[in-house]
């Protein structure tokens, strides 16, 4: 009877050590199997930033004038692919969706950004070694400090710029509402607008 009581105590107290083991074991490769997901994001990551080299966005003027008091601002600028694969900015309704950003006391601050639903952002497709021409086109009603337009957010429009965009490596919609899509901020050269009134 005595030895039957150790056998099973032992039995017992192996299995609860098999099942310690076992749950460890699960966890440890359950984490090896999370850094390796996290391994490969982070070679995507890379392996974009390294292709974005080829990208670039480029205004089409270094200085942009505002003549008269109530005429609107075009800002023209083109993306530039010269890599060996697509890009895809941001777009909405296939028109691009780019930020402008205000350099105010050495800091970079958005100063424009277009108000458009996210359902909207299907992106623009930049072939290898092809350019896309786009542009923002700012009405005095956008940019007037009285008249409080969401997608305004300072109130002198004189000063530096440059354009800001999302781009991706690649366009997959269920990655996208997911949030595993790579993407990556791009910025333009610098560019002044002034009022010559």
């Amino acid at each position: 009877m005595f030895l039957e009581k150790q056998t099973l105590y032992l039995s017992d107290k192996t299995m609860r050590a098999t099942i310690k083991w076992s749950i460890c074991l699960l966890f440890i490769s359950y984490m090896i199997g999370c850094s390796e997901l996290f391994d490969s994001d982070s070679k995507n990551k890379e392996m974009l930033l390294v292709a974005l080299e080829d990208f670039s966005i480029k205004s089409d003027q270094e200085v942009y004038n505002i003549d008269q008091e109530d005429s609107p601002l075009k800002i023209t600028y083109s993306y530039i692919n010269k890599g060996n694969q697509n890009f895809y900015p941001g777009s909405c309704l296939g028109v691009p969706s780019d930020v402008l950003e205000k350099l105010v006391d050495g800091e970079w601050i958005i100063a424009y950004s277009p108000v458009c639903p996210d359902i909207l952002r299907s992106p623009i497709k930049i072939e290898p070694v092809k350019s896309y021409e786009a542009a923002i086109h700012l009405s005095p009603s956008i940019w007037d400090p009285e008249s409080e337009d969401e997608s305004w957010h300072i109130s002198d429009i004189e000063g530096t710029y440059r354009v800001r965009e999302q781009v991706y490596g690649e366009w997959n919609m269920k990655k996208y509402d997911s949030g595993n899509l790579q993407s990556e901020i791009v910025f333009s050269n610098s560019f002044v607008i002034k009022k010559n009134l």
